[in-house]
């Protein structure tokens, strides 16, 4: 390499050198503080002290977005070879002297057969579920829960066009899982 362009290569190196002290000495300290304020500023503000959890639903508003809606029922499906589709999540229900309704037998035969999703459904009944945690628990991870850290799950009823009722357990934040809402329900309260 001429010796030209080794010196023009050096006193770049060399610029860069300056040019990079010189923006560490200048801008750095600057950013540093910039930055040590905004995390005093967000640490020192409501928002900062802790992240508000959404309000935990309750069976008045389950009621009030579901009931009375038409659905169409879905979900996941079990099978055997030779035998019909089960819905795994949904089951056959009776009403109890005392209004509340139960599933017929948490067994196989209890549940809905595959082809329910073609019949109009209604959901008719949203009630709290027994399936509810009764204290505190432990994950699988070893992390101590509460009750009341989780919402409350909730049975969706509904009434098919043949007359079968059926039920599936859901809380309110993923019961699409379950079904599909058609028609919402009618004449909603404002």
């Amino acid at each position: 390499m001429p010796r030209c362009v080794e010196l023009i290569l050096a006193a770049g190196r060399q610029m860069l050198d300056v040019d990079s002290a010189w923006v560490r000495r200048v801008c750095l300290r600057p950013a540093l503080i910039v930055l040590f304020m905004t995390g005093v500023l967000l640490c020192l503000t409501p928002s900062g002290w802790s992240q508000s959890k959404p309000p935990t639903p309750t069976l008045t508003s389950a009621r009030q977005k579901y009931l009375g809606a038409k659905v169409t029922i879905k979900g996941p499906l079990e099978s055997s070879p030779g035998l019909l589709a089960l819905y795994i999540n949904w089951r056959v229900a009776k009403q109890d002297t005392h209004g509340r309704y139960h599933a017929v037998s948490p067994v196989y035969s209890a549940r809905l057969p595959y082809g329910y999703e073609r019949h109009q459904s209604t959901i008719i009944a949203v009630q709290l579920s027994d399936d509810q945690p009764k204290g505190p628990w432990i994950d699988v991870l070893g992390n101590r829960h509460e009750a009341n850290e989780i919402g409350p799950n909730f049975d969706f009823l509904v009434r098919f066009d043949d007359g079968v009722i059926g039920v599936c357990t859901s809380s309110l934040e993923s019961p699409g899982g379950n079904f599909d809402v058609v028609t919402p329900k009618p004449n909603p309260q404002k």
